[in-house]
Order: C-alpha cells, then sequence, then structure tokens
C-alpha cells in the first residue's frame, strides 16, 4: 500500500514523532523529506554516488537516533542546519577513516587516496544554503503542481524561460494577457508555499 503524500506542515510533530522508534510512518515521512538534502551536501563534498548513497543511509539512521535529544526551537538552532553538521561531520569521520586505511595499503597495492575535497566551513554553508534552496523549491514544485491544469504549468515554466509573450500565447492559444494572469497565479502560490516549507522544514 503506497504511503500516503506527507504533510509538509507538521515538522514539530514530526520530530517528536521520530522520538518514538516504533512510528515506521513518521521514519518513512523523515526520508521523503531530507533524503535528497543529505545526498546533494555530500555530492558536494566531493563523494562519488556510491559513496553518497551509503552514506546519506548512514545519516540518515544517525540523525534519528540523535532526534531524541534534539529541541525543535528555529530561533536557536534551524533543523537543516542540525543535520547538515551531522551530514559533515560524518562524512569527515568516513573519509578520514577509509583515507587511513587505504594509506596503509597504498605502497603494497598501488590503491590510491579517495579524493574528497577539504571544503572549507564557509564553503560548506554556502552549498548548504543553495541546496536547501534547491530542494525546498522542489519540493513546492511537486505540491503546487496538483493544483494547477498542465496548461498554466507549461505556460509559466515557458515565462520563466522567457520566450517570447507572442510565442508562448501562440502555442497555447491564448491571449498574451493571460500569459502574464498564468504566471501571476503559479508564482503567487509557488511563492508562498516555499515559504512556507521553509519554515516549517528548515
Amino acid at each position: 500500500m503506497a504511503m500516503a503524500a506527507p504533510d509538509y506542515r507538521t515538522q514539530k510533530t514530526l520530530i517528536e514523532r521520530l522520538k518514538d522508534r516504533y512510528d515506521e510512518t513518521a521514519w518513512a515521512e523523515y526520508v521523503v523529506h531530507y533524503q535528497y538534502f543529505i545526498y546533494s551536501i555530500l555530492l558536494k563534498m566531493g563523494f562519488s554516488h556510491h559513496d553518497a548513497e551509503d552514506l546519506k543511509q548512514e545519516v540518515l539512521l544517525r540523525s534519528w537516533k540523535g532526534m531524541e535529544n534534539f529541541e525543535y526551537n528555529p530561533a536557536k538552532c534551524r533543523f537543516r542546519t542540525w543535520l547538515s553538521l551531522i551530514t559533515r561531520n560524518h562524512a569527515r569521520n568516513y573519509f578520514a577513516s577509509k583515507s587511513a586505511k587505504l594509506e596503509s595499503l597504498k605502497s603494497k597495492e598501488g590503491i590510491k587516496l579517495l579524493e574528497v575535497e577539504e571544503v572549507s566551513q564557509s564553503d560548506i554553508d554556502q552549498f548548504i544554503a543553495k541546496e536547501w534552496e534547491k530542494h525546498i523549491t522542489k519540493l513546492a514544485w511537486d505540491a503546487v503542481s496538483k493544483n494547477f491544469n498542465e496548461k498554466a504549468l507549461e505556460v509559466y515554466l515557458a515565462m520563466t524561460r522567457e520566450e517570447p509573450v507572442d510565442k508562448i500565447a501562440e502555442k497555447f492559444d491564448i491571449s498574451e494577457g493571460s500569459t502574464y494572469v498564468y504566471k501571476q497565479r503559479v508564482h503567487r502560490a509557488l511563492c508562498k508555499e516555499i515559504c512556507s516549507l521553509d519554515r516549517d522544514l528548515g
């Protein structure tokens, strides 16, 4: 049976539910919300797809176990900040451990050291902010898309690509004025959803 669409408005409730190790639905929602965010951070740190996939699962489990001691208070620490710190620390511990093992085998087997960039904290902060923005924008688009017909969405995307308005109107058999109406409606809904998601999930 497919899992129902998660409710992005219940972040605090989700964290409280995650403290209950027997709430499988909460765990499934947590994975849906954050797995791609964690994965993108790991890729930015220089890990391969294979290693990033493995580490992503480990970070999800580690953060889930640490949820018991996490106090949800956005004024003190955003949830994404806490999660990104766990991701960063776990990734660097993994890198240090694997590098040490490869170093001991290097002279015997000719194995190259794992090539993972040494990323500064400021760089990490910057790409975490960018990845979070992309992450919630995708979640928002998925949610908003359900409330508009295909024509409205296609017109909006064409407008964001800065295609000529007259060409868009001709393509979709609408007036040029209608193209701006479609764009405004979708854009307004998307911005509202992004703000809501950033507040409730971040």
